[in-house]
């Protein structure tokens, strides 16, 4: 993917995921290396697939469903803002 390989050039570039805990009983060390597997088969370029409890430390978050709240430089509208953007997700 050339999103992540133009990221690495400059960037450390951790793939976080909580897949590896979505199925009881599952091995996480083998979800892990199943992941890596994919992430790797569709080219995607990272540094690490971080697994742990809560969110690694990043500059920057990537997410298909993430929604942005800038209250220090949107003031008091930045919750409206993101109130219509959960709106917008919600709905697809």
């Amino acid at each position: 993917m050339d999103f992540t390989h133009k990221l690495a050039k400059t960037y450390r570039v951790i793939i976080f995921s909580s897949r590896t805990h979505a199925e009881e009983g599952r091995d996480v060390a083998e979800a892990t290396r199943l992941a890596g597997a994919w992430l790797d088969r569709h080219g995607f370029a990272y540094d690490e697939i971080y697994t742990g409890v809560g969110k690694p430390f990043a500059s920057a978050y990537v997410d298909d469903r993430g929604v942005s709240c800038r209250p220090q430089e949107d003031g008091a509208r930045a919750f409206e803002i993101a109130a219509i953007q959960i709106e917008k997700l919600a709905r697809e």
